[in-house]
């Protein structure tokens, strides 16, 4: 899934920075509205891809499945049938927002009266009142956009699935009433049975037949005697009916006549056909359809009257609930249609068809075009209906979602992406947005989090849902782009700059950071800065990596400083509790670098080579932040990190400029205009690196001594010479200065990592002049007296850190075995070098 969910990421953010969408600014929204089209159809283009591949997948798994039982197949064919109904659903929705932002963004002409000259036009046909409605009056297209929506993703039924359903029997209509009937009549009853009715006709029928069926086969029979059919002729009608609903859900008003047809209802397809509005050719103008030019005079001109007889039929005592729900929605009815709708989508076809054929009445009524008989029977005004309880006009759609998402019968009402249908079509987006934003505000807090128990939480959202977050990101940033992002400082705002960064935390969990800055870019510089450094901190790439991704943000005019700044104090902050209760013992010996580096040790070194791809601004911010990386790694003694961090962050690269020659020369290599804050942390930083190379000496001199042979020569004597100086050498340029100095030994990590390294750097550098005196020659026992001296220098602070570590017993008898050798060596007088020490035989 994880895979999957990656690819969508990628998808959506290729096609939204190749959209011109975000490249020109300040164009009005009409303006920008074709790039916005484009835009939504490259991403219906994309999910298209998807149902289709998933449609495949379903169909294979069907035909090559040998054991339909095997729960393996079950689990395999649902998941699949899932991911297709998910796309479905997706194609939905951006389809619904496409068509209600070109609604809403682009201006229309506005409500405006009709005409006075098709007002007055009497002969007119009412289907030009509806188009001049349509054109002019933006709730009522917006209903009907609605509408059509709601239409064109109905499932259809097949060809197929009709004729080889066991229900279905064509033209043979009720066969088996019509049996019972014949039957009765070859009884010699027939006559009687037509003439009689009551109770009495009960003793006429046919033996076995059921009390209560009708007696006639004409269509009015069952309302007319108030009798059945026989039992398998309803479940005939009941079938039929359910298909009727089925094409009129779909709007398919001709293959639902059709259907009747080839039912053998020719009567019931005629019924159907009063529901298309009147148009004539020589009066209304010619117009086209799908076959060409279409000259034929068609449709109802008593259309309204028509309604109310859909509506009667539709309210009858008895009958089937289907063909009740198919006559209440040929007149706009909600109570008769109610009962048959088993998705969130049917009821809100319903509520919406009501409301539109309500309109479109009041319409006609308002303007004299309904013929006054109708005022003699009843109707359902969907107007008042839905305006009841107070309810202004405008909240109309708002009142309908919310009553659908409650209704106990509509479970997908809690699916996220009917939640944001939902909120697209009652104007109630920024609700879905703030929603989110307090989910992932809450999670910031609180990480163990889940929105499934809160109590508090919207149905249907879920900001730990990786895909919600997607859609309803790239729906906020279309809305922005077209201006209608709510004004900087608002709670819609707010709340989506926190939406948006919360889409960009879930892109660096699925390690996409390279889409981050083209997100990023919708955020204010402040918020841009926090959520982008946020995000770094959890990065693993490599140099190259890391490159493109700054490049990236410069392309989207990200600040990279602060961006780069962020991250090493966010880093900084999260790391520094792995550190404070791990402070070494001041008696630390040095035994190479050993010891894995820990999660916490690579994320700074992470960050501060993120600070080095900052610009030269940050010179100050990376010495000072290096510095205390080092400072942290000495005092804990974790080498290996500190090792680490100085083949990847050096003073060279922090600082452009080469590190001085000699410790000494710290403190005057530094730049004049840097603060004394920053002078002095540079000079500290220069001290740190030689501490570690003189470590890294003395690692490489243990290991050639350890690797010597058991008979040793001169050769391996001239080979240890080049070590033997560099290891010294390093080695007492700690001891004589690291952190020497007054502004140092003032600060209490200076004066702790002294009282660390100072005396066992002091001891390693004794120990390799006794070796080099036992393999190299015995006058180097001088060096380890000499260095006694340094340490005993007043002017030096060497002393106190042996002091407060310990360990100055441990030197003093250092230098008492050293004085021996020497001693020892001297008797037997094989060394001039060893000078006062050589005892003249």
């Amino acid at each position: 899934m994880n895979d999957l969910f990656t690819h969508e990421f990628t998808a959506f953010a290729n096609r939204l920075d190749d959209s011109e969408l975000l490249r020109n600014t300040g164009l009005s929204p009409a303006e920008m509205a074709p790039a916005a089209w484009d835009l939504l159809e490259a991403f219906q283009t994309f999910v298209t891809e998807h149902i289709e591949e998933s449609a495949q997948m379903v169909e294979s798994i069907e035909a090559n499945v040998e054991d339909t039982s095997d729960p393996q197949y079950e689990q395999e064919l649902n998941g699949t049938r899932a991911t297709l109904q998910y796309w479905e659903l997706e194609h939905q929705t951006w389809e619904l927002f496409g068509a209600l932002v070109s609604e809403r963004l682009v201006p229309g002409v506005g409500e405006r009266a009709l005409p006075r000259q098709l007002a007055k036009d009497k002969f007119a046909c009412d289907a030009r009142i509806r188009a001049h409605f349509f054109e002019t009056d933006p709730s009522y297209r917006e209903m009907t956009i609605i509408l059509e929506w709601l239409r064109r993703y109905a499932p259809q039924p097949s060809a197929d699935e009709i004729e080889h359903d066991s229900n279905y029997r064509g033209n043979s209509g009720w066969m088996y009433t019509k049996e019972k009937i014949k039957a009765g009549k070859r009884l010699g009853r027939g006559k009687q049975l037509s003439l009689l009715g009551g109770t009495a006709i009960n003793a006429f029928l046919p033996a076995g037949a059921t009390q209560n069926t009708v007696t006639e086969l004409d269509p009015d029979a069952p309302s007319r005697q108030d009798r059945r059919l026989e039992e398998e002729d309803e479940a005939w009608e009941h079938y039929l009916m359910k298909l009727l609903w089925k094409f009129l859900r779909k709007g398919l008003f001709d293959d639902a006549k059709e259907l009747c047809e080839d039912a053998g209802e020719f009567w019931r397809a005629a019924s159907l056909g009063g529901g298309e509005d009147a148009w004539d050719p020589k009066i209304d103008g010619v117009r086209e359809d799908k076959d060409g030019v279409d000259l034929r005079v068609k449709g109802n001109r008593r259309r309204e009257l028509w309604k109310r007889m859909c509506y009667a039929l539709a309210h009858q005592k008895g009958g089937d609930e289907y063909e009740k729900a198919v006559y209440g929605v040929l007149c706009g009815d909600v109570e008769s249609v109610l009962p048959v709708c088993r998705t969130w989508e049917d009821m809100l076809f319903t509520h919406v068809n009501a409301l539109v054929e309500g309109y479109y009445s009041t319409k006609l009524a308002e303007y004299s075009r309904t013929p006054a008989t109708v005022s003699q029977f009843p109707y359902f005004d969907a107007i008042a209906y839905h305006s009841r309880a107070g309810v202004k006009h405008n909240h109309i759609m708002t009142r309908i979602v919310d009553e659908i998402s409650f209704h106990e019968s509509v479970q997908d009402s809690m699916v996220p992406l009917r939640t944001i249908q939902g909120s697209l079509i009652s104007l109630r987006f920024p609700q879905v947005v703030e929603e989110l934003a307090r989910q992932l505000q809450v999670f910031a807090d609180y990480p163990e989090y889940d929105p499934a128990v809160d109590p508090e939480l919207s149905r249907g959202l879920d900001a730990t849902d990786a895909r919600t977050l997607r859609v309803a990101v790239h729906i906020l940033v279309i809305l922005q782009a077209l201006g209608s992002g709510g004004e900087p400082g608002s709670q819609f705002h707010s709340a989506g700059e926190t939406l948006i960064a919360g889409y960009i935390s879930t892109l660096g969990e699925f390690n996409k950071f390279e889409l981050i800055p083209l997100y990023a870019s919708r955020l204010s510089p402040e918020k841009a800065i926090a959520t982008v450094g946020k995000v770094l901190v959890k990065f693993e790439g490599d140099d190259n990596d890391r490159a493109e991704l700054i490049n990236a943000m410069r392309l989207h005019d990200i600040n990279v400083d602060g961006c780069l700044k962020e991250t090493m104090e966010l880093t900084l902050k999260l790391t520094d509790p792995k550190y404070e209760t791990s402070v070494v013992d001041s008696g630390l010996v040095f035994k190479g670098f050993t010891g894995e580096l820990q999660q916490e040790d690579l994320q700074l070194i992470r960050g501060l080579e993120w600070l080095l791809l900052g610009s030269e601004a940050l010179q100050g911010d990376r010495i000072r932040m290096a510095c205390e990386v080092y400072k942290r790694f000495l005092v804990t003694g974790r080498l290996s990190a500190a090792k680490e961090l100085y083949s990847k962050v050096r003073y060279d690269q922090i600082k452009a400029t080469s590190p001085p020659v000699d410790i000494m020369e710290a403190e005057e290599q530094i730049d004049i205009h840097d603060s004394a804050d920053v002078n002095l942390i540079s000079a500290a930083y220069v001290h740190f690196e030689y501490l570690i190379q003189a470590m890294i000496a003395l690692a490489k001199w243990r290991d050639e001594i350890n690797a010597r042979s058991e008979r040793q020569d001169r050769g391996f004597t001239r080979k240890l010479m080049p070590h033997y100086a560099e290891v010294t050498e390093s080695l007492f340029r700690v001891v004589d200065l690291f952190l020497d100095d007054v502004q140092f030994l003032a600060t209490p990590a200076a004066s702790k990592i002294r009282e660390i390294y100072i005396p066992e750097m002091v001891l390693a550098l004794h120990q390799v002049h006794l070796e080099a005196g036992n393999l190299m020659g015995k006058k180097h026992y001088m060096n380890a007296l000499e260095l006694a001296n340094v340490v005993a220098h007043p002017d030096k602070h060497i002393l106190d850190a042996f002091r407060t570590s310990g360990r100055l017993a441990e030197y003093v008898d250092a230098i008492a075995a050293v004085s021996r050798k020497i001693l020892g060596a001297s008797k037997e007088g094989k060394d001039r070098d060893l000078g006062i020490w050589t005892v003249a035989k």
